[in-house]
């Protein structure tokens, strides 16, 4: 296809389009992200922000990838407006070609091919990003501006739309060069916090855990009976309404005793409920009681008033159940809080009670499984009302490490605040996991197929996911879903584990089986490269690359 025939189809400017066709030669890379696609024909995007359409050698059937996802292409050659370009695979280099591509679009923004420059180019192109002056400019001024930053940190804030500012580098430092993870940082505060010796303070940091441990159980309650509650009270109201409703006094009809009671009796309830909308059981006992001895009073003339008393009945009998059922559950959770107070409790017991008001945060896995659903937000949002007991009780005493704890919190508060803004866009979560034997640290990275969906979808994503463990060391396992088919890959740094995991794929088959899944591919190699928030994306791409023509066990 000819470059030309697309050009007012799709708005490319034509004098743009002129200029990229003079600086591409035959055996230059181009890494684009690919806007369209036929069956011979590319609409790509390059890294500069230009636009340019294209044909492929041999045919878009040749081009492993979909609209949306970025690749690169080798010029094949050049004829006239026409461009055809081949896509390369399987760890294909051309290093001194894409050195060359990046020297003419640096010199191109009017900015010297520096090694410092170059290096900035290929941090901007690896992150997906388009090469402009603007971009250059802020990696530029943050290299100049903060010294824990590089042009790769600099890069990857910008790509995910996080600012270059030191909270967030230090956070990304922590969380990359240092390998810190949250679990680790909360052993270590509580290391800190066992070693304090006033026994007051242990104890007023027990009380407040205690208390909001017993506050977190009863948010549930509440939280459970809030959207009850509001609909007892307009079943209650619309009962009411619909009762004086059709006991209003009729043209040409008298009116009852009976009648006169009971709306005198519904007007009593509405204005007990109010405007608070709040349903009371005493209230409701009493007028129940009351409906029963007016229905027994009731004769032939007013059998429409006992009708109506019948059907108000019945609706406040509903709503009381449904008062007395909450209030059981209220009970019972109040009753697996445990009634034990601080206020007596001897310091062991105080340093007890916070390691294992801490320890309940832990995802529990058992050998059958989770105990419960993971909610990565209740957990994280709990952990830190924790660590501001700890803050608030050593920020009020006069401790003298208590500035060393206060940075220490500050330091994990960062980090949480960080990977919540970094997870606008892409996932990776930190968990910390409780196993039989000991406790991990689960890192979880997802990376979406299309670049464009903004939801993932659970029949068909690739996790990432690395766990720190006390006994045998870091275990990545890169996790692909299709539907109800896992494969599964792999790594660990010591041959003995290696071998200790591909003893259990019979087992893992089984179990996942039992689960409604079945796997399909497993595979377990010496680790390489330690995946991290920066290059989680180049593992996993390595990793699925080489599941292409690598197997250890097809199931």
């Amino acid at each position: 296809m000819r470059v030309d025939t697309l050009v007012q189809g799709h708005g490319i400017n034509a004098a743009v389009l002129s200029k990229i066709l003079e600086r591409l030669n035959t055996g230059d890379i181009v890494r684009a992200q690919i806007l369209d696609m036929t069956s011979s024909d590319l609409l790509l995007k390059l890294f500069d922000g230009s636009e340019i359409s294209a044909s492929v050698a041999g045919g878009s059937e040749n081009i492993d990838a979909k609209p949306g996802e970025f690749i690169e292409l080798a010029v094949k050659g050049k004829n006239d407006n026409q461009l055809i370009l081949e896509q390369l695979k399987n760890g294909e280099t051309v290093k001194a070609d894409q050195t060359a591509g990046l020297k003419a679009v640096i010199k191109d923004l009017g900015l010297p091919a520096s090694a410092r420059n170059m290096e900035i180019a290929k941090e901007i192109q690896s992150n997906n990003l388009s090469l402009n002056k603007e971009t250059f400019e802020k990696i530029t001024d943050a290299l100049m501006r903060f010294k824990d930053v590089n042009a790769a940190k600099a890069a990857f804030l910008i790509a995910n739309k996080l600012g270059i500012e030191e909270k967030n580098i230090n956070a990304l430092k922590q969380l990359t060069d240092l390998q810190v993870k949250i679990s680790g940082s909360v052993r270590e505060l509580l290391v800190q916090i066992d070693n304090i010796k006033d026994d007051n303070i242990i104890k007023d940091i027990a009380d407040r855990l205690i208390s909001l441990d017993k506050q977190g159980i009863h948010a549930a309650v509440q939280a459970k009976n809030a959207s009850a509650k509001a609909s007892n009270a307009d079943l209650l109201m619309n009962a009411l309404n619909l009762g004086l409703e059709r006991e209003a006094p009729q043209t040409g009809k008298g009116q009852g005793p009976s009648s006169e009671a009971l709306i005198k009796l519904m007007d009593k309830v509405k204005a007990a409920v109010g405007q608070s909308r709040n349903v009371n059981q005493s209230v409701l006992e009493k007028t129940i009681s009351s409906l029963d001895k007016l229905m027994e009073g009731t004769r032939g003339a007013e059998a429409s008033t006992l009708e109506r008393a019948g059907v108000l009945k019945d609706s406040l009998v509903s709503v009381l159940n449904a008062l007395r059922k909450a209030g059981a559950q209220n009970k019972e959770l109040q009753g697996h809080a445990g009634d034990k107070t601080g206020g007596g409790i001897k310091p062991d017991e105080g340093r007890e009670i916070i390691r294992q008001s801490f320890e309940r945060l832990a995802v529990k896995i058992e050998p059958d499984g989770l105990k419960g659903e993971i909610n990565v937000k209740k957990l994280y949002r709990e952990l830190l009302a924790k660590l501001d007991v700890l803050k608030d009780a050593a920020g009020l005493s006069g401790l003298m490490q208590k500035n060393e704890i206060a940075s220490r919190i500050d330091n994990i508060e960062n980090n949480i605040r960080f990977m919540n803004q970094l997870n606008n866009c892409t996932t990776y979560i930190q968990i910390p996991v409780s196993m039989p034997g000991g406790t991990a640290t689960g890192e979880l990275y997802v990376l979406k197929r299309d670049p464009k969906r903004k939801r993932i979808d659970p029949d068909n994503v690739t996790m990432l996911v690395s766990l720190n463990t006390e006994n045998i060391g870091k275990i990545d396992s890169l996790i692909g879903v299709n539907k109800k088919n896992i494969t599964l890959s792999v790594r660990a740094s010591d041959e003995r584990v290696i071998d200790f995991i591909k003893g259990y794929h019979k087992d893992l088959y089984e179990r996942l089986c039992e689960k409604g899944f079945k796997l399909v591919d497993f595979k377990v190699r010496k680790t390489e490269e330690d995946p991290h928030l920066m290059n989680a994306e180049r593992v996993a791409g390595r990793e699925l690359e080489l599941n292409k023509g690598s197997i250890d066990f097809r199931l």
